[in-house]
């Protein structure tokens, strides 16, 4: 992995269902409406309260970051017609060792359709790819079986539960690890999404 490697400009990625695209202040009204859902901050580091003053800080957070090295965050909408549906990205990078996390939530009404798996499918490829990443980390709570049956369909390895292993607004968390590699091969028989596929 080369140390010097950064966060390039973000552009749209889809596969048709949806489209992943860079974060605007015109996402704002989204961010507050589905973020008064408890479930998100109940299991994310979104934080609790959210409302419009908050939400546009969240917001210009998440359209900064990229330019800071520090994660490259993206809306899910849907294709064709942009609704916004929820939030996926990839950060806490470790470039000298070629890894990243790869977090996400979805709005209430958006949940159960699967776009949450085709959200990590579709940022973990070009993470992979584009990125030339060599590990994806993906971490959910114990208790939150969804997000692991997400990590499962998109591809991800379980590893297991690492205890006290994270401090979330204050409070320590155990997660379970899941992770995924250039190499592994896609849920749905594809060709794996790492470096073999590039043309």
């Amino acid at each position: 992995m080369d140390e010097r490697r950064r966060v390039p400009d973000l552009a749209p990625l889809g596969d048709g269902t949806i489209t992943l695209r860079p974060w605007v202040d015109g996402d704002t009204e989204f961010v507050a409406r589905a973020c008064r859902d408890p479930e998100i901050p109940r299991w994310t580091m979104v934080p609790e309260n959210m409302d419009e003053t908050r939400a546009l800080e969240w917001v210009r957070r998440m359209r900064d970051l990229p330019g800071l090295d520090r994660a490259a965050p993206f809306v899910v909408t849907m294709t064709p017609t942009g609704e916004q549906v929820g939030s996926v990205g990839v950060g806490n990078f470790d470039w000298p060792e070629g890894t990243a996390q790869v977090f996400y939530w979805l709005a209430a009404e958006a949940r159960g359709r699967g776009y949450a798996t085709r959200a990590v499918r579709l940022i973990s490829a070009w993470a992979l790819r584009d990125l030339e990443l060599e590990r994806l980390e993906l971490y959910a709570r114990p208790d939150n079986l969804a997000s692991q049956r997400v990590a499962e369909r998109a591809g991800y390895t379980r590893e297991g539960l690492l205890r006290s292993a994270m401090v979330v607004k204050g409070r320590r968390w155990d997660v379970v690890l899941f992770s995924r590699l250039p190499d592994d091969a896609d849920p749905d028989g594809n060709l794996p999404l790492g470096r073999s596929e590039k043309g």
